[in-house]
């Protein structure tokens, strides 16, 4: 424990050497002990990072967790792979702390979720917001992933918005999926 008034308690972790190295910071978790190893089994908390503040309900106490970042084991581990996810929690106004956004072990990103949507996927719970500037033509198809706004350039494309501000009265969304560009 480092406790410090003004400028605060400080952790540095420094490296001087001439590669690609740099300072670890390494949270570890084992069911065994320090002579016997035990592996970690799904569910348990391989190590985290906690936020707190001083409500001031209590002299001394900087115990109320505002945020925090945990990863914990996510499938069964094996000989040289631990499936593991990374949890980041936070605490609203009216004090509720939950998960908002995780991290899974296959790729998947949620967001206001904790469905696995699987590798390189997203999967969103809420009202989402996208910015684009909408194209004139589509780029030839063959990156799947790639997303964009065209003006009208898709049959049966679903309306983003009305309007678009730099021209075009029609934007819609298109994805490419690796061999053509689509709306869905």
């Amino acid at each position: 424990q480092s406790v410090g008034t003004g400028g605060g308690p400080k952790l540095s972790l420094l490296q001087f050497s001439a590669n690609t190295t740099g300072a670890p910071l390494i949270f570890g978790k084992s069911r065994g002990t320090v002579s016997a190893a035990g592996a970690v089994v799904s569910a348990d908390i391989i190590g985290f990072i906690r936020f707190a503040g001083d409500d001031g309900s209590t002299n001394g106490a900087i115990s109320i967790v505002g945020a925090d970042i945990l990863s914990t084991v996510d499938a069964a581990v094996s000989t040289n792979i631990v499936p593991a996810r990374l949890g980041f929690r936070t605490m609203n106004a009216a004090g509720t702390f939950a998960e908002r956004m995780r991290l899974h072990s296959s790729g998947g990103l949620s967001l206001g979720n904790t469905t696995d949507p699987g590798a390189t996927n997203l999967s969103v719970t809420g009202t989402t917001r996208t910015a684009c500037v909408a194209i004139a033509s589509l780029p030839a198809a063959g990156s799947a992933g790639r997303w964009t706004c065209v003006n009208d350039q898709l049959t049966g494309c679903p309306v983003l918005s009305g309007t678009f501000t730099n021209g075009g009265s029609v934007v819609c969304g298109a994805f490419d999926n690796g061999t053509a560009w689509t709306h869905e």
